[in-house]
């Protein structure tokens, strides 16, 4: 290779390198076109489903304080129990014969502690002897009443009116300090547990809730002709650890007609224009126009939505409510009725940027 053909390859080589490492200009896009979406008109009345769960009032475990073998079981799956009645015993023979030991010695002692006593007004004993055998008499007073204590552990009963939930062992079983043997609620009421996302918990007015005694319409998948009636009990302060949503709990009373047991799935209809705080404001648009910038958490109900006002882009964060249809979904924030909302064009837009609006993307909801 001559000396020119070696150069001319060298600078060809430098070229399109300089060309490759030099970054692209960066378009200055002075207007966008866009499609929007006209934001309709919220209905006054602003019903609403959510999946909900039965949930049991006043659930509890119940287990023995002793270890031993069960000897009786009288409860069973559904039974319907009294304040008292007797669920399950442990073999309490062991425990008797205790009892009755407990009780012998202390008899024994009380006999010998007397005499002595006798025995020391008279002076025929010196009154330490008598102290000692007063002080035994009292230990064993102590381990008789403790022995029947022990003895009343041996059965359990039901703490309150209630239907037996669970039975979580056999008859003739060995079982242990706090292992939960019999679970049993109570029968007159029932709750009811919906999740409600963050959004909509934070537009709830309490001075609303709180005097808030209209029935509020429940459905079970078991009874899917009939519709309960509950009322508003409490919603949580905090929002759960595995899905961030807040906690809506409803009490109805207990229908034996139609049992709502523990765990039955169902829906609950708000209205939630009688709960909400008055400045509080739902607005319905499409999935298409909510985005989720870089510096907004992703397990968090805020998004921003873009809209067209006197021709410029401008952001709005709101906050995510539930999802209307596969299209649609309701916002909170500052977006009310006849507002523009962007649903393409976003990737190119920024706060104050000219905007021309291209076609209205309104669909039927």
């Amino acid at each position: 290779m001559s000396f020119k053909q070696f150069f001319a390859a060298t600078l060809a080589v430098t070229c399109i390198s300089l060309v490759a490492c030099t970054p692209a200009p960066t378009p200055q896009v002075s207007q966008v076109h866009v499609a929007v979406h006209q934001v309709p008109e919220v209905m006054s009345q602003k019903v609403r489903h959510f999946p909900a769960v039965i949930q049991a009032s006043q659930y509890t475990n119940l287990s023995f304080q002793l270890n031993g073998e069960l000897s009786e079981l009288i409860a069973r799956e559904g039974l319907r129990v009294k304040k008292g009645d007797l669920l399950a015993k442990l073999d309490d023979t062991q425990l008797k014969l205790t009892v009755n030991e407990k009780k012998a010695k202390s008899d024994l002692l009380k006999v010998q502690a007397s005499r002595a006593k006798q025995m020391v007004d008279k002076g025929n004993m010196a009154k330490s002897t008598y102290d000692e055998l007063a002080a035994q008499y009292k230990m064993a007073l102590a381990d008789y009443a403790y022995a029947k204590i022990q003895l009343g552990y041996v059965e359990l009963r039901a703490p309150f009116d209630g239907i037996i939930a669970n039975v979580a062992i056999e008859n003739y079983q060995a079982a242990s300090v706090g292992q939960p043997v019999v679970s049993i609620h109570r029968e007159d009421q029932v709750e009811i547990t919906v999740d409600l996302p963050d959004s909509l918990v934070s537009s709830i007015d309490d001075k609303k809730v709180k005097p808030q005694r209209e029935e509020i319409n429940v459905r079970l998948d078991a009874y899917p002709d009939h519709i309960f009636k509950a009322k508003y009990k409490e919603h949580t302060a905090e929002q759960s650890d595995e899905d961030r949503s807040f906690t809506l709990v409803l009490q109805m009373p207990f229908d034996k007609a139609k049992p709502a047991l523990q765990g039955m799935p169902g829906s609950v209809e708000l209205d939630l224009a009688k709960i909400e705080r008055d400045q509080a404001y739902y607005a319905v648009v499409p999935l298409e126009a909510v985005t989720l910038p870089d510096s907004m958490p992703i397990d968090s109900f805020k998004r921003l939505v873009w809209r067209v006002v006197d021709g410029k882009a401008n952001a709005v964060e709101i906050s995510m409510g539930r999802v209307v249809n596969i299209s649609h979904v309701e916002v909170i924030g500052n977006i009310k009725a006849g507002d523009l909302v962007v649903t393409k064009g976003l990737q190119y837009l920024r706060e104050g940027l000219p905007v021309e609006v291209v076609n209205n993307n309104n669909k039927d909801m």
